[in-house]
């Protein structure tokens, strides 16, 4: 077999080689990939019941808040309706939050230290409520003038929103892999096809 024989079949043997080295790393990447995208579909998925979770508590402190202030101005009962719903159900958002959060280290302690701010708001508003029941609207008043229930309101919202930010970047990020991989994959693709087109054009003209 002369040199030149000789040096195209090392060519076409390289190139099929390369192809195939290239495919069974798309078979691996792929692999991998589908591994990574399942256990970063569970960790959306806790994300997005933390995000919840803690927008519910939000919530519940709003309407506590809102109907404590309503009930302290009017002695009217009907602004209590609201607080008595988020009182019950402060509880069940509260576990959910701590349950959700129990795997990251930086978001459990967030929602550990909330636990203590929701508890003083919780007893805040009962107080303004017994207040007002008891007649004692100057009292009421003096209370929620103290900026007490705001500073313990400041504190729920400012850690809320870091675990919402905390949120938006894992999600953020799991959104930047997905575009990434779909662009990994077509240039392997792309990479096997090449090393192919090449192996049949020298064995085409040897």
């Amino acid at each position: 077999m002369s040199k030149k024989v000789f040096s195209v079949y090392s060519k076409i043997l390289l190139g099929f080689g390369i192809a195939i080295a290239g495919l069974c790393y798309f078979l691996l990447s792929t692999y991998i990939n589908s591994s990574k995208s399942i256990s970063d579909s569970r960790k959306i998925e806790m994300e997005l019941r933390v995000m919840r979770s803690a927008e519910r508590l939000l919530d519940d402190m709003q309407d506590i808040e809102t109907a404590y202030r309503g009930y302290a101005i009017t002695g009217k009962q009907l602004y209590l309706a609201p607080a008595e719903t988020a009182f019950k159900r402060t509880s069940s958002d509260l576990w959910e939050l701590l349950y959700s959060t129990a795997s990251d280290s930086t978001q459990k302690s967030i929602s550990h230290s909330l636990v203590s701010d929701i508890s003083n708001k919780i007893i805040f508003a009962r107080t303004v409520i017994k207040l007002r029941d008891e007649n004692n609207a100057t009292e009421a008043f003096n209370l929620i003038s103290s900026d007490k229930g705001n500073y313990y309101m400041q504190n729920i919202r400012f850690k809320i929103d870091s675990l919402e930010k905390i949120g938006r970047v894992i999600l953020n990020a799991s959104n930047l892999r997905k575009h990434k991989l779909p662009l990994t994959t077509k240039f392997i693709i792309w990479n096997c096809n090449h090393h192919l087109f090449d192996s049949r054009n020298n064995f085409r003209f040897s």
